[in-house]
């Protein structure tokens, strides 16, 4: 009596299963990990474009606060590093 389940039983039959459910959740992660990347790529370019801008005025913003440099030189290197030359 065939049933048209022939070629899946028995062992190769189990063995197909899990590697095709394998298969299944390793795309799935690649899928969710490619969308996290994504999310976190498009949030940090629309955080202000240039990463390195924003990350020197947040160095001179700690320096100023922490007493390193006084109020003119941080108010001339942040006008330095967010004067747009285009």
């Amino acid at each position: 009596m065939m049933n048209g389940m022939a070629c899946c039983s028995g062992v190769a039959g189990i063995v197909g299963m899990v590697l095709t459910g394998l298969l299944g959740l390793a795309l799935l992660a690649l899928l969710v990990l490619g969308t996290v990347w994504l999310a976190r790529a498009l949030r940090t370019a629309g955080a202000g474009g240039s990463g390195g801008v924003n990350e020197a005025v947040e160095i001179a913003r700690r320096e100023y606060a922490g007493g390193r440099i006084d109020r003119d030189e941080f108010l001339r290197r942040s006008a330095d590093l967010t004067d747009d030359r285009t």
